[in-house]
């Protein structure tokens, strides 16, 4: 059966702390992928599908207060773990995910290589 990715921008592995403000504690997880507007963090707690969650996430360039909305859970090759769609950050946040993510894009998925000149044309006819 065919899987259709609904996705409005590509998926990047990754590899950052984040930190889940839960209910007066902290809890510490791993953003292991993520997009331009969502991340996938690995954890075994009990999440319902919509909760809001308040993340840390360290980026690079420091951290960024994010609200996220829990969109999917499932196990994956990388573990178990939540799918976050990021709903609110403030602009100066926002633009710092957006650097990152195009950054990280920009290594996984360098720009081709111009291909050769076409010289077919300036080949001149045998004599």
């Amino acid at each position: 059966m065919l899987k259709l990715d609904r996705r409005d921008n590509a998926r990047a592995r990754c590899d950052l702390p984040v930190t889940w403000r839960r209910a007066g504690r902290t809890v510490t997880l791993r953003a292991v992928d993520f997009s331009g507007r969502g991340l996938f963090l690995l954890t075994d707690d009990e999440i319902d599908l919509h909760f809001v969650m308040d993340l840390v996430i360290e980026l690079p360039t420091g951290s960024i207060e994010v609200l996220g909305v829990a969109r999917h859970i499932s196990n994956t090759s990388l573990g178990r773990g939540v799918g976050i769609a990021l709903m609110s950050m403030t602009d100066e946040e926002s633009t710092r995910w957006w650097e990152f993510y195009r950054a990280q894009m920009a290594k996984q998925c360098p720009p081709a290589a111009a291909p050769p000149p076409d010289r077919s044309r300036n080949v001149r006819a045998a004599r």
